[in-house]
């Protein structure tokens, strides 16, 4: 994996040179994309049993840090079939999808639903 800069631009697309030219600016942009990280980074997996309910899974059809053939993995983790939903991008997909993202993320909790126990 390539660091610094040149690896920012490789997972997120180019960095833009307003962006590098004001430091500050350029921290204020690093923080969010750290917080995307550091799940990632500090994650340790326990045995559970699968979930019952399929998992809505969304990936970046360019996404360097999780590719879309990596999205499947998350069915090791369901009882149900896993098809994720791939947009568009890379793995900053949901700076320019909000609108699709999120109508299809409603359409999948709709649906999900259908697996929730009556009250």
């Amino acid at each position: 994996m390539i660091a610094g800069r040149a690896g920012l631009a490789d997972l997120y697309g180019p960095v833009p040179a307003e962006l590098l030219a004001d430091p500050e600016a350029l921290a204020t942009a690093y923080t969010p994309l750290l917080a995307d990280m550091l799940p990632a980074l500090q994650y340790r997996h326990h045995d559970e049993p699968p979930l019952e309910l399929p998992p809505a899974v969304y990936g970046g059809r360019d996404d360097a840090v999780f590719p879309p053939e990596c999205l499947h993995t998350w069915g090791d983790l369901a009882a149900q079939p896993v098809a994720p939903r791939i947009f568009p991008g890379t793995h900053a997909y949901p700076l320019g999808r909000a609108r699709e993202l999120t109508d299809r993320l409603g359409k999948d909790l709709h649906a999900a639903m259908l697996y929730a126990p009556a009250p």
